[in-house]
């Protein structure tokens, strides 16, 4: 299902760190996930990111140059303890 509680929370605690973000739906490409592992299960998924990835690295992204900047890896470190902490109080 979507919106649910917990995207809202996604969404309320990513807009605090990255203004003007958007949280929704993102069709697939021919990829595979884990998540339906899950969902064949009935356990419901989501498939979200704390870390910021710019349009070039993200053309590299599973290759033998993946990378990302240090700065954007720390900064969703950061956003990711942050929802971690609301959801656990809030929950």
């Amino acid at each position: 299902p979507y919106p649910t509680a917990f995207t809202d929370l996604l969404q309320r605690v990513t807009e605090a760190h990255q203004p003007g973000i958007p949280i929704g739906i993102v069709p697939g490409f021919g990829g595979y996930t884990t998540s339906t592992l899950f969902r064949e299960k009935g356990i419901t998924t989501y498939g979200y990111s704390s870390i910021p990835v710019n349009v070039t690295d993200a053309i590299r992204r599973h290759g033998l140059e993946e990378r990302i900047f240090l700065r954007d890896f720390v900064n969703g470190i950061e956003l990711y303890e942050d929802i971690l902490e609301e959801f656990a109080l809030s929950w």
